[in-house]
């Protein structure tokens, strides 16, 4: 008797990282929450990971599974990466 055994792997397409439209903020409101909500990965997404990019360092306060919130210090440029 032969057995035949046929394994098939799917390919793995990778994270796309959506982190939503640029956010304007006018002073005094000083708290911006970030959304990657609509993130997708096709075998699921385990975490997300924000990071700063530039402008100067914004105080990262609660960060949740798809966003964080983030306190703006000063009336600059500030960008982040999901």
């Amino acid at each position: 008797m032969t057995v035949l055994c046929v394994l098939i792997i799917a390919e793995d397409k990778g994270p796309v990282a959506e982190a939503g439209p640029d956010i304007a903020v006018n002073l005094p409101t000083r708290l911006v929450v970030l959304n990657g909500s609509a993130s997708t990965d096709d075998r699921g997404i385990v975490s997300y990971q924000w990071e700063h990019v530039s402008g100067p360092k914004a105080t990262m306060m609660v960060c949740m599974s798809h966003g964080c919130n983030n306190r703006i210090k000063e009336h600059l440029s500030y960008t982040a990466k999901l």
